[in-house]
This record gives structure tokens, C-alpha cells and sequence, in this order.
């Protein structure tokens, strides 16, 4: 998957943008930012003082907002662009998407695009692009994602042959329609 990126007008180095994407990936992923030691052990900094300097660089640049006064006092100013990509199949990628973060409910990693009509009764179309949130949790009525002798497919959860060897790849967190 490509990575976020900042707006342009930032100018961040690389390095400030690798800090900001450990800092949209762990609030992603727990739901608050990352501590300074967390970005140092995650980014091999050799000290927490190098993430404090990088955080301190994204703050002046306007990306973040820092808060004295606690370890995981990082707020996210700036509004990233994903390029998401979209599977047609397994590793197979017909081209990619940008999004900016939070249009979803959780973050998706990839768009798959329904092959056929096989869920027009849940109001999914030939064509729909459905987000998928990678995760291994997931509730009984959920549209997952699933892989089965290298093929990905949808299918509702409540509906999952249990005895069939598969693996789950993610769930629907959301859907774009593309203009016909």
C-alpha cells in the first residue's frame, strides 16, 4: 500500500514525514498517538530526544499540535491524502485511489471492486468500490472480505461456510459509487 501523504505546502522532509505517518498509523491502529519512545523504537532512533526534535519540526510546519503536558499529547492538524489501492483480485491492482483520512469509519487500506451483482440486495452494485478495513475482528452481520485458493470475495458473514478453508482479509467499512 502507498503511504499518506502530507499537503505540499508543508515541506516536509522525509524523515518528518515518515514521524507523521507512525503518528496517523498508531492512532489508527489503538486509537491515540504514540508516545516519543514508541516513535523512536518504531523509527530506530537511536534517543527519544530525536522523535522530540522531528515532533517540535512537524509543530513549527503546522501539522501538529504538541501538549507539554502529557506523553501522547499529539494532535493531528494536517489533512493526509491516502492512495488506496484497488483490487480487482488477489495482488492484483488495477489502480489506486486518493482519499484524505477519516472519510471512513476506520481506515481502509484497500478498495476491493465488486466483480458482478451477487449483492445488489444489500444495495452493492456491479462497479460499487467497497473500502476494506484490514482486521481480524469481526461481527456476526458484517460484508467481509475474504481469500479462498488465491481469489478475494464478498461475502456476508452470517452467510460464511465454516467449512471451507479461508482466510478473512478485512471488513466492508465503507463504499464509493462511481459515476456511470
Amino acid at each position: 500500500m502507498t503511504p499518506p501523504h502530507a499537503d505540499k505546502s508543508l515541506h516536509l522532509t522525509e524523515r518528518q514525514q515518515n514521524v507523521l505517518e507512525v503518528i496517523i498509523k498508531h492512532i489508527d491502529a489503538h486509537g491515540i498517538p504514540p508516545t516519543r519512545a514508541e516513535i523512536a523504537k518504531i523509527l530506530g532512533f537511536k534517543s527519544i530526544n530525536a522523535a522530540e526534535d522531528h515532533l517540535k519540526a512537524l509543530a513549527r510546519k503546522g501539522a501538529i499540535a504538541l501538549s507539554a503536558s502529557t506523553s501522547r499529547g499529539i494532535q493531528i492538524l494536517t489533512k493526509m491524502k491516502h492512495q488506496i489501492p484497488v483490487l480487482i483480485q488477489k495482488d492484483n491492482i488495477e489502480s489506486y485511489i486518493d482519499i484524505k483520512d477519516n472519510i471512513f469509519a476506520h481506515s481502509a487500506e484497500a478498495f476491493f471492486k465488486m466483480p458482478d451483482a451477487a449483492l445488489t440486495h444489500l444495495g452493492i452494485m456491479q462497479g460499487d468500490l467497497l473500502a476494506i478495513h484490514r482486521t481480524d475482528k469481526i461481527i456476526d452481520h458484517s460484508i467481509v472480505l475474504i481469500s479462498h485458493n488465491d481469489k478475494i470475495t464478498l461475502v456476508e458473514m452470517l452467510h460464511l461456510n465454516q467449512s471451507k478453508p479461508y482466510s478473512i482479509e478485512g471488513v466492508v467499512v465503507g463504499l464509493i459509487r462511481p459515476k456511470i
